[in-house]
């Protein structure tokens, strides 16, 4: 059984309402605020749903550490 999107909206709103309410990291606020008002926003949610259905989802090129990879917010610089 896979993830629906449901469950990555859900999981994507709790990341949010507890970013938001953590005053301290406001690099991660401002990405947040970044990928949301970006027009890719569904696509990236539906990437999440298809990487977490692979069989190996740790391994997909679309995650990188780096925070270049499926997540990362245009214009935003690293902290």
């Amino acid at each position: 059984m896979g993830v629906t999107g449901t469950e990555i909206e859900l999981a994507y709103r709790k990341l949010k309402s507890y970013v938001y309410y953590e005053k301290n990291n406001l690099a991660l606020r401002e990405r947040l605020a970044m990928l949301e008002c970006s027009a890719k926003f569904e696509g990236k949610l539906l990437a999440v749903q298809k990487v977490s259905d692979g069989k190996e989802p740790a391994n997909d090129g679309r995650f990188k550490k780096s925070g270049q990879g499926l997540w990362a917010a245009e214009g935003v610089a690293r902290v």
